[in-house]
């Protein structure tokens, strides 16, 4: 399986800020320094390849739903594997 390197870059930001319990597509974007639609297609690519999933809650108040993205068991171990390559 192949990943690009902006999509490595997305999953290191992920495990550097701990989102164990996700992080949210417009922090992700800003720490990135990235357009969102952006990192919302190749969120959808990663989601594709089973790397993140996403989950959404409700606040209780109008409005559309919350939707936090975070790395798999699968998306953990790729992150190891670019880590290691990095050294």
């Amino acid at each position: 399986m192949k990943i690009t390197n902006y999509q490595a870059l997305i999953l290191l930001e992920m495990e550097e800020t701990k989102a164990d319990k996700g992080i949210w597509r417009p922090d992700l974007a800003e720490q990135l320094s990235s357009y969102t639609t952006t990192v919302f297609d190749n969120l959808i690519k990663l989601q594709k390849k089973k790397l993140v999933d996403k989950y959404e809650f409700n606040n209780g108040l109008q409005g559309r739903n919350r939707i936090l993205w975070f790395a798999t068991m699968l998306g953990k171990k790729a992150i190891q594997i670019i880590q290691e390559g990095m050294k």
